[in-house]
């Protein structure tokens, strides 16, 4: 049996998000026109890093799918929202950088979960850019 070999070591999350598409490689103005696709939920399950695998109940949005489009094509851009959640007033602070968490991704892989009822689409991605030791720690408070 083969051992995966990884970059950073993943940990699990339950935290939950958002993907959206955008036209070009900067954060979406909403209703300036570079938004494509409505807000998707999907959950995150792990991350590291480089890169995050989420599961969410659609994949195709406005005519849009959102594994391929951003493959085909340079002109648009998949982006992962992180959700931040309930803190209290004490990390208040922390809970502000989190509702800035967004990140551009590249999808790498997905698959279909056919052995649940929803059967639901996982979804491996990697970050434009690296996160920080200092995102990966919010994060991770905010996991627990």
């Amino acid at each position: 049996m083969s051992q995966e070999k990884r970059r950073f070591a993943r940990f699990q999350t339950e935290l939950h998000g958002f993907l959206y598409l955008c036209k070009g490689d900067s954060l979406c103005k909403g209703d300036n026109g570079d938004k494509l696709t409505p807000p998707v939920r999907c959950q995150i399950f792990d991350l590291s890093k480089y890169g995050a695998r989420i599961i969410t109940s659609q994949v195709i949005v406005d005519q849009h799918h959102l594994f391929f489009s951003t493959l085909e094509s340079d002109e648009f851009t998949l982006f992962l929202e992180v959700e931040a959640a309930e803190t209290s007033d004490d990390e208040k602070t922390e809970k502000e950088q989190l509702n800035q968490l967004i990140f551009p991704v590249r999808p790498i892989w997905f698959d279909r979960v056919l052995d649940q009822v929803q059967k639901p689409f996982k979804i491996g991605f990697e970050f434009n850019e690296k996160l920080s030791d200092e995102m990966v720690r919010l994060i991770k408070k905010q996991s627990h």
